[in-house]
């Protein structure tokens, strides 16, 4: 077996295995490698979160964020890192 990265119609890659000997080009009609479904995310929710996480560590302007690197990563990692890592348990337990 290959793992062969592909892109799709809509710009996303995907990832599939197929046979050693089958061409690359048969990548969509391989068995899929792709991680969880991001569209199961409730992106309102990480957006508010975003907004209260920035908003409880001073991140206002450009300068602020320029100031915290640290600070923007964390506000991201908080809002999302969560909702991410349950998609993969919710596909790893079949849900």
């Amino acid at each position: 077996m290959k793992l062969v990265q592909w892109k799709d119609a809509r710009g996303f890659f995907h990832l599939s295995l197929l046979r050693k000997d089958d061409p690359n080009s048969d990548a969509p009609q391989g068995l899929p490698q792709d991680p969880p479904d991001l569209s199961a995310i409730d992106w309102n929710a990480v957006r508010r979160d975003l907004h209260n996480e920035l908003v409880v560590r001073r991140l206002i302007t450009l300068e602020d964020i320029t100031r915290s690197q640290s600070g923007l990563t964390a506000a991201i990692l908080t809002a999302l890192r969560q909702r991410v890592v349950a998609l993969y348990r919710s596909a790893k337990d079949g849900g």
